[in-house]
């Protein structure tokens, strides 16, 4: 039950947040699903620790509490679903750009 409800909790954010569609139960390699993945599993690991209960300390070590490349993957999707939408006058609105 997990699977098909964190999946259709996934499939709602995508559609909602960024207008897009995705069935992350039957593709589960999609780079959103996976991204995704590796933003909410978090480990209590030594930077995620340092950046709850020290942030200074975290920010002068460039300590980060979720994994670099996957947040960087959804600063970029955000960017580039904003961007063609607003250049393409998009009819169906969505949460970034409403």
């Amino acid at each position: 039950m997990k699977k098909y409800f964190g999946g259709f909790a996934m499939d709602v954010i995508a559609s909602c947040g960024y207008g897009i569609e995705l069935d992350s139960v039957s593709q589960p390699d999609h780079p959103v699903v996976v991204n995704a993945k590796q933003i909410l599993n978090v480990d209590l690991s030594f930077s995620f620790i340092m950046s709850i209960f020290f942030p200074s300390i975290a920010k002068f070590f460039s300590l980060e509490p979720f994994n670099k490349k996957a947040v960087d993957y959804f600063d970029d999707l955000t960017f580039k679903i904003v961007e063609q939408r607003l250049k393409n006058s998009a009819k169906r609105k969505f949460l970034l750009v409403h």
